[in-house]
């Protein structure tokens, strides 16, 4: 059986996802108690591997869902569509996002498109994320603080 070529945006996240262990969770929500992996801790666990890696990520197309205006808040849903280029070949794929946020003021729209970007970067490289660096810490479950 003759084995086909993938285009090299594949191997290319394949390749991101072995150099990318997980995101630290260096962000806190002081009202609601819990700490999460911010926007930036994402980008900075996997943009130098996405530079060595060759690919590229591009939003191509946003789409508002659904947009409530409460009383007090305003709530936004949006469905996002990224592209994944490799730049050895030019060949793509697009990974689709949807996300909420909500706000009193007139934020709704940025925080779900942040939120959208995050669950695209965690769901395309399988991203953890963790409270403790494994590497920095004495403890040995790693797997605490996992979303």
């Amino acid at each position: 059986m003759e084995k086909k070529e993938l285009p090299l945006v594949y191997a290319a996240i394949h390749k991101v996802m072995g150099l990318v262990g997980f995101a630290l969770k260096t962000g806190k929500n002081t009202h609601h108690k819990y700490n999460f992996a911010s926007e930036a801790d994402l980008i900075q666990a996997v943009r130098p591997a996405m530079v060595e890696c060759g690919l590229i990520m591009l939003p191509s197309r946003k789409e508002i869902v659904e947009i409530d205006h409460g009383v007090k808040y305003t709530n936004c849903v949006l469905k996002a569509q990224y592209v994944l280029i490799s730049v050895a070949d030019g060949s793509s794929v697009t990974v689709e996002s949807v996300a909420s946020a909500m706000d009193s003021q007139d934020k709704y729209m940025s925080k779900a498109e942040t939120q959208a970007e995050k669950y695209a970067i965690v769901q395309t490289f399988l991203l953890p994320r963790l409270m403790v660096d494994p590497d920095r810490s004495s403890s040995t479950n790693t797997n605490k603080g996992l979303d």
